[in-house]
């Protein structure tokens, strides 16, 4: 998850701004915008709560990994019915 920066020159900002899109473009990734006081709010409770996630990004791709696993475990036992 990229973290805007800024602090940055105008046009070092412009430059990071470029280099985010054509990564984006090129790598076919897809962002999900949350809000900077709900990313905050999440990145304390993670410590406050002391959950095994380190990071509010680890959290999101560790159960973006687990939903993608049970789909395919329920595919394949939906593929498996289906043939008999």
């Amino acid at each position: 998850m990229k973290v805007l920066r800024f602090s940055l020159p105008r046009e070092e900002y412009v430059r990071d701004a470029i280099r985010f899109l054509l990564r984006s473009l090129r790598e076919q990734y897809e962002y999900v915008e949350i809000s900077k006081d709900d990313f905050e709010h999440a990145r304390q409770a993670f410590q406050d709560l002391d959950t095994p996630f380190e990071s509010v990004d680890e959290f999101v791709c560790g159960q973006l990994h687990e939903l993608l696993e049970k789909h395919e475990a329920w595919f394949e036992s939906k593929r498996k019915y289906e043939k008999g």
